[in-house]
């Protein structure tokens, strides 16, 4: 088994991921700094903290504004046997965390790769192939002996 990787197995203990926007996140690690704890010290405080408010002050706070949420999308796969220890190793190997490596590795394939074209680049290729077909029959025919029926499309040739 690899050394590392009872650091990334499941984990019993609960955990809460937050992404702050830069500004914020330098004023955390700021704050954290002055008081003097780690930052996952200061937000357990906070979290303590907001936990002892009771419902009512709760419901008095303004919801967050959308622009201030930074979307993030989230996908949840399972591996085969032997692959989580697969890409534990190579995360390893490269410097990363595992769920960063294979986030890395996603990233890299859909840029690679880019999706299939949309309806519209769908219908404009299409119409260039029908031409392209009309030309090649057309040249076929020129050098067909007798060959002057030639149909595509269900349409006759010039």
């Amino acid at each position: 088994m690899h050394p590392r990787s009872d650091n990334y197995a499941r984990s019993a203990v609960p955990s809460i991921t937050v992404r702050p926007n830069p500004e914020d996140k330098a004023r955390f690690k700021s704050l954290a700094q002055r008081v003097g704890l780690s930052e996952s010290a200061l937000a357990l405080n906070a979290i303590r903290a907001l936990l002892d408010r009771d419902d009512d002050w709760l419901r008095r706070q303004p919801p967050l504004e959308p622009e201030h949420v930074p979307a993030t999308d989230r996908i949840t796969i399972r591996l085969r046997p032997g692959d989580g220890l697969a890409v534990i190793q190579r995360a390893t190997e490269r410097g990363f965390k595992p769920a960063t490596y294979i986030s890395a590795l996603v990233r890299a394939h859909i840029t690679a790769n880019p999706p299939l074209p949309s309806a519209e680049a769908r219908k404009h290729a299409d119409a260039d192939l029908q031409r392209v077909d009309l030309r090649t029959r057309h040249c076929a025919r020129q050098y067909e002996p007798g060959g002057d029926s030639v149909r595509a499309s269900g349409r006759d040739l010039p």
